[in-house]
């Protein structure tokens, strides 16, 4: 749910398929975030438009990390993943 500051008015809102239980990463104007559906979502900032995501093999609880243009995410399927 994103809010403008100045008119308290929401300017839009980004339903994930499950529980999002970890902070977001922010690179640009993208948005990176996991859910406990076992997806991570990109996430357009100005639109809150889904831009791609990816599924796990389970739930994702931790915060991604963004390095030279990969999104590095681990999941309780005991995988950490990289993608580009």
């Amino acid at each position: 749910l994103a809010i403008d500051l100045q008119s308290q008015q929401k300017r839009w809102e980004f339903e994930a398929e499950g529980v999002i239980s970890s902070s977001p990463a922010l690179v640009d104007t993208t948005i990176y975030v996991g859910s406990e559906d076992g997806r991570l979502y990109a996430v357009d900032v100005t639109t809150g438009e889904k831009l791609w995501d990816i599924l796990t093999g389970d739930k994702i609880t931790s915060s991604p990390a963004v390095a030279d243009g990969t999104v590095y995410i681990g999941s309780h399927d005991g995988n950490l993943y990289a993608i580009e």
